[in-house]
């Protein structure tokens, strides 16, 4: 599964991760690092290839813009951008249901599950416990299913995916929170398979200039297509 590349200098590769690949991995699993450093290997040579960082993650079955940092002091100020929450997040994702009002902000208080890939909702008290914030809009609505578009004010595991599915929509093919419905292409490993949720668009200051840079990501071929 190739991995495309949207924009790139000699600092930063930013890349439209497919669904199904995790972000990073170990040495022996297949990710988006893993291919970027083979690339970079082919392009200069073993010796000279530059080693990836990647300063943010998104969950295997989420496609979308995956920002990767060509140098430790690249990855250094890019990161601290997206823990500031100075990156600009924004989100495709069709949940099950009509969503209402139509645009509003949703906050909540979760954590990771101990020993487990999953999060859940908590009482501020809680050990781990950090607070959830996103702002939604519809941009879709048909056949019972919503189109929203969010940006993320934090950028906690599984986010979007716990708080879409607490209120009762879960994202189309999600079924580790509760999704009926399937979405994407079938996979033989149940890990693979897509859900419907796209990082559609990222904003953050370049690292050696400051300028911002803005990148989209198209959406994958089996997304309707209505959407942007």
């Amino acid at each position: 599964m190739s991995v495309p590349i949207l924009w790139e200098d000699a600092n930063v590769i930013v890349v439209n991760k497919p669904a199904g690949i995790l972000s990073t991995a170990p040495p022996e699993v297949p990710s988006v690092q893993a291919q970027l450093q083979t690339m970079l290997r082919q392009r200069s040579g073993a010796a000279a290839a530059q080693a990836v960082r990647l300063v943010h993650r998104l969950d295997r079955p989420v496609s979308g813009v995956l920002v990767a940092a060509l140098s430790q002091r690249t990855a250094r100020l890019l990161s601290e951008q997206f823990v500031s929450q100075k990156v600009e997040k924004r989100y495709l994702t069709w949940v099950e249901g009509e969503v209402d009002p139509a645009q509003g902000t949703w906050t909540d208080t979760m954590r990771k599950v101990p020993e487990e890939a999953r999060a859940e909702l908590v009482g501020e008290g809680v050990c781990g416990a950090r607070a959830a914030r996103l702002e939604y809009s519809v941009r879709e609505r048909r056949m019972g299913q919503t189109l929203l578009e969010i940006q993320l004010q934090t950028g906690r595991m599984h986010q979007i995916r716990l708080q879409a599915s607490s209120r009762r929509h879960p994202v189309l093919g999600d079924r580790l929170y509760g999704s009926e419905q399937s979405f994407g292409p079938e996979a033989e490993d149940p890990r693979a398979a897509a859900i419907a949720l796209h990082a559609w668009r990222v904003v953050f200051r370049h690292p050696r200039t400051a300028k911002p840079v803005e990148i989209k990501a198209p959406l994958p071929p089996y997304w309707p297509r209505q959407t942007p």
